[in-house]
């Protein structure tokens, strides 16, 4: 039998202020920094675009619209050959096709799309993404990019951090959400509600959900020191697996399973029916 669509809902003004306001401001912040002396050039002609990868040290904003318009600032010198080409629905920023051993840094882009499928941030990149309603979303930041999205409406996003680079998200409402995190990178949610959420931590990074949330199902795999804090997200059921010394906070829940591997500590609120395996000195323990 086919499940239920899962409830839409709409969140209300106010809630989840601290890191939506937070996000304004670093927007404000990226258009007041643009230089005055500047040169700003428009590109038109990107129907189809669904796919985005940006390079080097520039600064994106990346906003949903009827049309694909791509518009991009910097000194004059900076913005010959094109610093962007397109390879079929994808959409690369930060490089040239005419010159593909350059770098390049100093240029602010703003692109409009109808549809974003796929974001790929690889180096030292600012990229902030306005909200975007979507079937799919698939993000990848590499090296010491940050990435901070305002709200995201989707049936299915993967969210995949590799480096020490950070990511924000304002509000979450996805169906099947999915957390990568290898390395020293954070990755910062606000309001969550989810279906079915699947966290992996592999190394020292931290996620954590700030705002209060739910999720019908949740696994969080942690393999090294990095720590879960979900304490704000509600739930039915949960599995957790640590291996090293990790530790998930979750917040209340029906149905807790827990597997530690060494001197990780799981935490939970609430009176969950419990199944534990635990080798090792780490604990599985309660707080109100």
């Amino acid at each position: 039998m086919a499940s239920a669509p899962y409830p839409r809902q709409h969140f209300p003004a106010g809630v989840g202020g601290r890191l939506s306001t937070a996000l304004a401001l670093c927007l404000a912040g990226l258009l007041l920094a643009l230089p005055s002396a500047a040169e700003t050039r428009r590109v038109q002609g990107l129907a189809g675009v669904q796919s985005v990868q940006i390079f080097g040290a520039v600064e994106v904003e990346i906003s949903q619209g009827p049309e694909a318009e791509l518009l991009f600032r910097g000194e004059e010198s900076r913005l010959s050959p094109p610093p962007f080409y397109r390879s079929e629905n994808t959409l690369v920023l930060g490089r040239s096709a005419e010159a593909p051993e350059r770098n390049i840094g100093g240029i602010q882009y703003r692109l409009t799309l109808p549809s974003l499928e796929a974001l790929q941030v690889l180096g030292s990149a600012d990229v902030y993404l306005r909200p975007l309603e979507t079937a799919l979303l698939r993000v990848t930041l590499e090296g010491s990019a940050d990435l901070r999205l305002f709200e995201l409406t989707a049936e299915r996003a993967e969210f995949s951090l590799r480096g020490s680079g950070d990511l924000h998200v304002a509000r979450l409402q996805v169906d099947d959400l999915q957390l990568s995190l290898a390395g020293s990178g954070d990755l910062m949610l606000g309001e969550v509600q989810a279906r079915w959420l699947r966290a992996t931590i592999n190394g020292s990074g931290d996620i954590a959900v700030t705002e209060a949330g739910w999720s019908d199902r949740l696994d969080v795999n942690v393999l090294g020191s990095g720590d879960a804090d979900l304490r704000g997200l509600d739930g039915t059921n949960a599995e957790v697996n640590i291996i090293g010394s990790g530790e998930v906070s979750l917040g209340v829940l029906e149905a807790l399973e827990a597997n530690i591997l060494g001197s990780g500590d799981v935490v939970y609120r609430g009176e969950p029916q419990l199944e534990q395996r635990i080798i090792g000195s780490g604990s599985l323990s309660r707080k109100p």
